[in-house]
């Protein structure tokens, strides 16, 4: 678990998660200091002043700081957007 303060992510790339749950895509997650991850884009939500994107992955949810983001990459066909830096 990070202990540093959070840092909000620009209002323009939280809008491509959004889309991303809003059509539950399968994302392909790059993070800060932690494995790559593959989910199913469920939710942002906030937790004690801190944003996370929630992913259903096969071993079960994943809650990803939103400031912990590389980059995001949609896996399915006819996405309406792909590969998104955040750093």
């Amino acid at each position: 678990m990070s202990h540093k303060p959070y840092q909000p992510i620009d209002s323009d790339l939280y809008d491509y998660l959004e889309l991303a749950c809003t059509n539950h895509y399968k994302l392909y997650v790059e993070r800060v200091g932690a494995p790559e991850v593959v989910g199913r884009a469920q939710n942002v939500f906030d937790k004690d002043q801190i944003e996370y994107l929630q992913l259903e992955t096969h071993e079960g949810p994943v809650d990803v700081r939103l400031d912990d983001l590389n980059a995001i990459t949609p896996q399915d066909h006819g996405a309406l957007f792909g590969r998104i830096v955040y750093r």
